[in-house]
Parts: structure tokens; sequence; C-alpha cells
């Protein structure tokens, strides 16, 4: 009768505790080396704090949060049915914030026809001896007239030049036009918010 085989040994499977947490320690190097991405996300969502917002003329009742759709895409918005500013108070703008907003028209307003909306956001500081209003972005929005704007235009604005200060941001709606009125043209404002990134 032949012995019974035997099946060689073989090394454990098992890491070390050392070798498991110098690997955790490297990742987290490399994370930290690429920007923190865990500290990304939304710090500010400007339709949840819309009865925060400092200034909103010509009054409260022209402004309204609801969710809009857009070409078949759906946002947390601020819509607003008249020439209009609102303002919100930022007290420390956080390190690698960008603003970020998408502009659109109500799709019943679409084909009305109108010169269109002007939308502005501007910032300005609350501080120091320059407090000049600084335009950050704008742009005119008729989807009426162009049909490529019957979607939302996403804008995202880089706030690095404010970080660590007290700023008012400005989210201004006119008419691009004089003597046009934006009554019923129903701008908006989709998920305006600051992130971090």
């Amino acid at each position: 009768m032949n012995p019974p085989s035997q099946v060689p040994n073989r090394p454990s499977a098992k890491l070390p505790i050392r070798s498991i947490v110098g690997a955790a320690i490297g990742l987290l190097a490399i994370l930290y080396a690429w920007g923190r991405p865990w500290e990304g996300g939304v710090v500010i969502d400007f339709v949840a704090d819309l009865p925060k917002a400092t200034v909103q003329r010509p009054e409260p009742t022209a402004f309204r949060a609801l969710d809009a759709v857009q070409n078949g895409t759906w946002k947390k918005s601020i819509y607003v049915t008249q020439p209009s500013r609102l303002v919100y108070r930022l007290e420390d703008v956080p390190r690698n914030a960008w603003l970020q907003v998408s502009l659109g028209i109500r799709e019943e307003a679409w084909r009305r026809e109108s010169p269109g909306v002007l939308f502005v956001l501007s910032v300005r500081r609350i501080a120091g001896p320059d407090q000049r209003v600084v335009e950050l972005a704008s742009m005119t929005v008729n989807p009426y007239a162009n049909l490529a704007d019957r979607q939302w235009h996403p804008i995202q604005v880089d706030l690095t030049p404010w970080v660590g200060q007290s700023v008012d941001l400005m989210f201004e709606t006119r008419s691009p036009t004089e003597h046009a009125s934006l009554q019923r043209h129903l701008a908006l404002w989709g998920a305006p918010a600051i992130v971090t990134k």
C-alpha cells in the first residue's frame, strides 16, 4: 500500500498588521496629495437658505423655492418673475470654495415673445478699503429666440480671491434691454450653492 500523499506546507495568506497599517497610511497620504476629496461637497445650499437672504428685492414674495425642470433635468431652484436682487452674506469664504448655479427660464415661458432675461452674479467685500462690486458672471438666456437656451446653463466661479473674507454674493435678474418687462418670464436660479473641491 502506498503511503498517503503529503500536501506541502504553504505560506500563510495573512498579512502582518504592520503591512496593513502601512498601506492605509500610504493611501491616506495619496488622498491628501490629491486635495483631500472627502472635504468636497455642498457647503451652502442657497435654495434651503432663501429665508436667510439679507436682501430680497423688490420684495420677499417675488422669490419662491421649487423643483424646476429644463429639458428633462430637474433641479431645486429659486425662481423670480420680475427684475430682482437677492443677496446672501458669507461671513467666511471657505478654502477651495466655488459658486455654482444653473440658469434657466421655466418651460411655460419658452414660447412667449421676449428679449430674454439677463442673469448677473456679483460679489462685494464687507470690510477693507476695496468694497467694490465685482461681477463674477453674466449671461442672457432667451429660450424664445434661441432654442439652445431651452436647457440649464451651468455656471461655476472660483472664489479663491475671497477665501477667509466676509462677502455679499448677489444674484440679479433684469431685462437685457431697456423698457422690457420680465413679468411672468419666470427666471430660474437652478441649484445655487457654495461647494468645495
